[in-house]
């Protein structure tokens, strides 16, 4: 049973729903049955979920989309998408998605960022606590600036971040660069 005072205060929508209810617009407890109706259907979701169901790995795929639906991701061919990168079980999934709620990341802005970076749970958390880590403490830039760029979760620390890091560093320093890059340039 989906509880949806939790859902939209965890999304950030309590205020604005509420708002709405002020403003006379009662219509948002009207109910819809798609039952009657085809309005609403995504049929390139259910094409691509027939496929993936007579797949041999159906039992795995239904547990991940589980995951999505339960974070908020509705039954679409995005949600689809979402699902193709998502590398690992749901238990790990859910394990990566609440490390970074821990770390500060609110659940709506984390859930926009998956919509971004749809690899971004893919990465075990003790990778993601290292980046973060160097994002925070190295370049002193907060942790709510990983949600304009959450690419940077994806990278390689020691492969690409770091070095191209101290490359700005040192041009810099050596006065070769005047401007300040953002992160995402770098």
């Amino acid at each position: 049973m989906i509880n949806l005072p939790h859902i939209l205060k965890a999304m950030n929508l309590h205020e604005w729903f509420f708002h709405r209810m002020e403003c006379g617009y009662y219509n948002l407890f009207d109910s819809y049955d798609l039952s009657s109706s085809d309005d609403g259907v995504d049929e390139s979701y259910v094409s691509k979920w027939e496929s993936i169901n007579s797949g041999r790995l159906h039992k795995y795929a239904s547990s991940k989309l589980d995951f999505f639906r339960r974070i908020g991701f509705g039954e679409n061919s995005f949600t689809l998408k979402v699902l193709e990168f998502a590398h690992g079980s749901p238990r790990d999934l859910q394990k990566r998605f609440d490390f970074l709620l821990s770390n500060g990341i609110e659940f709506c802005n984390l859930c926009k960022m998956i919509s971004r970076q749809h690899n971004l749970l893919c990465h075990d958390s003790d990778s993601i606590k290292k980046k973060l880590d160097f994002f925070t403490e190295e370049t002193g830039l907060p942790s709510d600036y990983l949600e304009t760029f959450p690419g940077y979760l994806t990278y390689s620390l020691e492969k690409r971040i770091k070095p191209r890091y101290k490359f700005i560093e040192w041009l810099t320093e050596q006065g070769l660069c005047s401007k300040k890059c953002s992160f995402a340039t770098i």
